[in-house]
């Protein structure tokens, strides 16, 4: 067993995957309000409007991070809960962060609404009048698990990551068991047998019974398959090495069954929010899911140099605020979408609108990072922030 150093290079894809939910969002309320969807087929629109698959992009990054997070745990042999305390760290204080700042914003955007500065299609808040379970549920971020409404719509993914890190964690208190009864190798290979189990069966159940597949089963493959790819990576050097690449082949290949079999009209995503216009089909899900795995594998021997290009450098940094930005642009798009509106930029000429919102989100994003999230993220990736904040004024000067 052996470190493996982090895949810099993920940072740019965590940047285009927020960003392209933020441009979703960005132009979703507005093509679904009054005549402007005669915009839908615009390009720009029409490719913001897949701004879901930037969340099939998330959790492919968060099924590697998260299997080498426990991978990393297991060779130093810590305990899991410090695996877990670690988890928890690093999704709860920011989410119920941004959940307060929701609430705060929804009370002025309804004040703002009483006197008519706002109007009543932008922010409107889903916490008036909910019961204890409500409150509870997006507390400890299970509410699809429970079916009560999201107060920020976009948790319905970490309800996934949740369930995605639990599972890892009971993968890996039984890898450890394993290995302290004098068999490393053996707890090595409870990854490779659980995650590939597990990953082979969501598709076969996806594949025969798509109706039935349950939460978070349906959405596990894209998961399972970045972390199949670590473990790719991680045991490349090992004798039995194929093992991985068989189950991620194996995988792969019936990712691209399910993508041929899925009808072109559902989704099957278990997504439940308001905006759901364009949302993706299974089969397109399924397509990204596989076109980015192996965009991965191909690139990795070249993390080091792609990663300190210049030209990437924006998004580099941009990616180190990803949840961040994944987490507030909700609560700070309907602003400058009712302001822009009110000035004039709206049917043919809202594109002025949608990057205004763009910008005020990634201000809003930067600003909650320092105030909030750069103060529970580990010390190695403080200091990696650091350096891609460093780099660019060192190389200027």
């Amino acid at each position: 067993m052996r470190k493996v150093p982090p895949y810099l290079l993920l940072d740019f894809w965590r940047s285009l995957a927020a960003l392209w939910v933020v441009m979703a969002h960005s132009c979703a309320a507005f093509l679904a309000t009054g005549d402007n969807g005669q915009f839908i087929h615009f390009p720009l629109y029409a490719v913001s409007l897949r701004g879901q698959l930037g969340v099939v992009i998330f959790f492919v990054i968060s099924g590697y991070c998260v299997m080498g997070a426990a991978y990393g745990t297991l060779i130093a042999d810590r305990g899991v809960g410090r695996y877990g305390a670690d988890r928890i760290r690093r999704i709860y204080p920011p989410y119920l962060a941004a959940c307060m700042a929701a609430i705060a914003i929804g009370f002025l955007t309804t004040l703002a609404q009483s006197h008519h500065l706002l109007p009543f299609s932008n922010h409107r808040p889903v916490y008036e009048h909910q019961p204890l379970s409500f409150w509870l549920a997006n507390l400890l971020i299970v509410q699809s698990e429970f079916n009560q409404p999201h107060l920020l719509f976009i948790a319905w993914s970490l309800c996934y990551e949740i369930v995605f890190y639990a599972m890892i964690g009971v993968l890996l208190f039984i890898a450890q068991i394993f290995a302290r009864r004098g068999a490393p190798s053996g707890g090595t290979q409870i990854f490779h047998f659980g995650i590939g189990g597990l990953t082979l069966l969501a598709l076969c159940w996806a594949i025969l019974s798509p109706v039935t597949c349950p939460f978070p089963l349906d959405r596990w493959y894209q998961f399972g398959l970045g972390a199949l790819f670590f473990l790719a990576v991680a045991t490349e050097t090992e004798v039995w090495a194929w093992r991985t690449r068989a189950h991620l082949g194996l995988a792969g290949m019936l990712v691209l069954v399910l993508a041929v079999l899925s009808d072109s009209l559902g989704t099957g995503s278990g997504l439940v929010h308001d905006f759901a216009l364009g949302q993706p089909t299974r089969r397109l899900q399924a397509i990204v899911c596989l076109i980015f795995v192996a965009i991965l594998w191909v690139l990795k021997p070249f993390d080091g140099l792609l990663a300190h290009r210049r030209i990437l450098r924006p998004m580099m940094w941009l990616g180190t605020i990803s949840y961040s930005l994944y987490l507030i642009h909700t609560s700070v798009i309907a602003f400058p979408d009712a302001g822009g509106r009110r000035i004039g930029f709206d049917g043919k000429w809202y594109w002025v609108t949608y990057f205004a919102q763009i910008v005020v989100s990634i201000v809003a994003a930067w600003f909650f990072y320092l105030v909030v999230e750069r103060h529970f993220i580990s010390s190695r990736q403080k200091r990696r922030v650091e350096a891609e904040l460093k780099e660019p004024l060192t190389k200027m000067n």
